[in-house]
């Protein structure tokens, strides 16, 4: 937790530091050696341990994937020559929205076109360095953006990247 306002709120970080994850991590590879973790929360990549926790990792042989929304590749770059030049496995936001041709709604969406943009752009990025093992692209759909996912997947299927589709609000859409 962080910035002024927070600490009041929250004056006790529930934030566990690297050594806690890397023991933690360990010890779960330990009792089952193909438990899979999802790193996520927030913007993980704005993490300064990230490297660390994610080399570990590595070097005990355990399984993952980071969420990352895509607007900090330069952050992907850095743990990437952290951790000795290739994720296991990476999910970047890649939304339908890329696809919409609807100004006004894409400009209201605006944040979500551009992490989609770039999260699409890094992938391929990563893919094309052999740098990632398990490319997936994180995909929310709303109404006005499901009649795009048929044109969103065979993109990615043209790249190689796995698709993990979340449906917007269910009841709604």
């Amino acid at each position: 937790i962080s910035g002024k306002k927070e600490k009041e709120k929250f004056p006790q970080t529930i934030e566990k530091d690297t050594n806690w994850w890397k023991n933690t991590i360990s010890d779960l590879v330990n009792f089952n050696k193909n438990v899979f973790f999802i790193v996520i929360g927030g913007e993980v990549f704005l993490r300064d341990d990230l490297g660390e926790i994610l080399k570990h990792m590595h070097d005990i042989g355990s399984y993952y994937t980071v969420f990352h929304n895509g607007t900090l590749p330069e952050r992907v770059y850095e743990v990437l020559n952290k951790i000795g030049g290739k994720f296991k496995g990476l999910s970047c936001s890649v939304d339908p929205i890329l696809f919409i041709n609807d100004f006004e709604y894409v400009e209201k969406e605006s944040f979500r076109y551009l992490k989609s943009n770039k999260g699409l752009k890094l992938l391929v990025e990563l893919i094309e360095k052999d740098a990632v093992i398990d490319p997936v692209a994180e995909i929310v759909i709303d109404k006005k953006s499901i009649k795009y996912l048929y044109e969103t997947i065979k993109l990615l299927s043209k790249h190689k990247i796995y698709c993990d589709i979340t449906p917007l609000d269910i009841k709604l859409n």
